[in-house]
C-alpha cells in the first residue's frame, strides 16, 4: 500500500465519521425547572402541613410513617438518583389529583420512563401493604331479626346460600 492510497483511506473514514455525526439526532434537555424532584420533595417535607395534605392527601407525619414503613419491610428502596420519599410523593401526587406521567415529569423533573417505574414500584409495594392491613371481615350470616326492618326483609329476601 503506498502513501497515497493511505491518506485516501484517511480522507474517506474522517469523511465518514464527519458525515455520521452532523446526521446523530441529539438529545434535547427538556427538565428544566429550578427545583429537581429531591429538592421539591424536600420543600413539601418541610413547608406547611396543609400544602402536604393538598398536594399528597396525606398529613406530613402519616407520610413520613408510611415511607418507614415502606423502607422497613424492603417494599421500597432508595437508588442514586430517586429516594423513597420522592418515589412516595410521585405516587401519591398521581393519585391524589389524577395527573398524568408528563405532567408529573415536569413537576419532580424525571423522565417518563422513570416515572412510569416509580409508579409501578410503589404500586407493588401498596398491594403488599393492602395485603397486610386489610383483613377479611367477619361474616354473620343470620339476617337482622328486628321488627323495624320486616317490611324491608319482605322486599329483599335472603336468597343466597352462605358457603363456609
Amino acid at each position: 500500500m503506498d502513501q497515497n492510497e493511505i491518506i485516501l483511506i484517511v480522507v474517506i473514514i474522517y469523511w465518514y465519521l464527519r458525515r455520521r455525526a452532523s446526521t446523530r439526532i441529539e438529545r434535547v434537555r427538556d427538565n428544566t425547572s429550578a427545583l429537581t424532584g429531591h429538592a421539591y420533595t424536600q420543600e413539601l417535607l418541610s413547608g406547611s402541613n396543609t400544602q402536604c395534605h393538598e398536594l399528597m392527601r396525606l398529613s406530613r407525619e402519616t407520610f413520613i410513617i408510611l415511607c418507614n414503613h415502606f423502607k422497613q419491610k424492603n417494599w421500597l428502596h432508595s437508588n442514586r438518583h430517586i429516594s423513597v420519599e420522592e418515589k412516595m410523593a410521585m405516587f401519591l401526587t398521581i393519585i391524589a389529583h389524577n395527573e398524568r406521567f408528563r405532567m408529573v415529569k415536569r413537576r419532580f423533573q424525571h423522565s417518563t420512563r422513570t416515572i412510569h417505574n416509580c409508579f409501578h414500584e410503589v404500586l407493588r409495594g401498596m398491594m403488599e401493604f393492602a395485603r397486610e392491613v386489610v383483613g377479611p371481615t367477619s361474616f354473620d350470616g343470620t339476617p337482622n331479626t328486628s321488627e323495624r326492618f320486616r317490611r324491608l326483609k319482605e322486599i329483599f329476601r335472603y336468597d343466597f346460600i352462605l358457603v363456609t
